[in-house]
């Protein structure tokens, strides 16, 4: 049994040996090893040892680039997303400017979509259809809700500028977001490119 098994150990040490293109001796040299190793853990009933043994030649690298498809992208970004917002939420100095998310299906659709927005305009919005509700107020548009988020919108614009200035680990999952989303556009362009110019 401690035969066949070294035999069968030779054989694919032999062919990782040819295919990196070792000489003569060291192939021997690491068949005489793994003999030996065989032989000697099958008398004494020791298992076989799990280590590598150094043969001094290099571990090869192999790099598999494949394309990543629209579902790949689109989740991605999502996490990606979800990463650069909840950075945000921790580093803001305010509440009401923590980005929330949340998939919503607009008006006239039963398809949901992801809709990430600023607490303020959220509360803002529940306010204005409460007071809708009650009679004492307009169902107003969303032109009407960004005119009365205005305010509090330019503050959290200066302070995502202060977070990008003084954190550069939220720099980075800002560039990182902004690249994914490229790619998607970019995959778009090129998948309506390829299929009109047939």
């Amino acid at each position: 049994m401690a035969r066949s098994f070294s035999i069968f150990i030779a054989l694919l040490l032999f062919t990782t040996a040819v295919l990196a293109g070792q000489g003569q001796a060291e192939i021997k040299q690491e068949f005489e090893a793994v003999e030996t190793l065989a032989e000697g853990s099958s008398e004494a009933g020791n298992p076989v040892p799990t280590t590598p043994q150094d043969s001094g030649r290099q571990i090869e690298e192999i790099q598999v680039i494949g394309t990543r498809t629209f579902f790949m992208l689109r989740m991605q970004i999502v996490e990606e997303e979800n990463k650069l917002y909840g950075m945000f939420n921790e580093l803001n100095s305010n509440d009401d400017f923590d980005i929330e998310c949340d998939k919503i299906a607009p008006t006239g659709t039963h398809i949901s979509q992801r809709v990430c927005e600023p607490r303020f305009v959220i509360e803002m919005r529940a306010s204005m259809a409460q007071d809708w509700l009650l009679g004492i107020g307009e169902l107003n548009s969303t032109s009407d809700l960004r005119v009365e988020t205005a305010d509090q919108m330019a503050k959290l614009e200066e302070e995502h500028d202060r977070i990008v200035i003084e954190h550069p680990e939220y720099l980075e999952t800002l560039r990182n977001f902004a690249d994914l989303q490229a790619a998607l556009k970019l995959k778009k362009e090129n998948q309506w490119r390829d299929l009109f110019s047939n």
